[in-house]
């Protein structure tokens, strides 16, 4: 069977992998002309899918994550104002 996602998106690359491990042909189509210039990035997941991640996806390096305490969400527009808080 073969598979063809669109998009590099952290859903499509999780997905893909989940497909390959069950011996799934995927092709992953993205547009190439973006530059990401991150400078940094942090996603936070419950433990339930960090375990499904762990066990199903890719194993995680020990020290690559830690757990969250807080999260405070910003906005490009207004910088000095939390948007949410929890």
């Amino acid at each position: 069977m073969n598979i063809c996602l669109i998009g590099d998106t952290l859903t499509s690359l999780v997905l893909a992998k989940n497909l390959i491990n069950k011996n799934i042909n995927v092709f992953v189509y993205c547009k190439n002309s973006q530059k990401h210039d991150f400078q940094s990035r942090t996603i936070g997941i419950s433990k339930n899918n960090f375990d499904f991640f762990n066990k199903e996806i890719i194993k995680f390096k020990k020290g690559m994550f830690w757990k969250i305490k807080k999260i405070e969400i910003y906005s490009e527009k207004l910088k000095d104002e939390k948007i949410l808080n929890f």
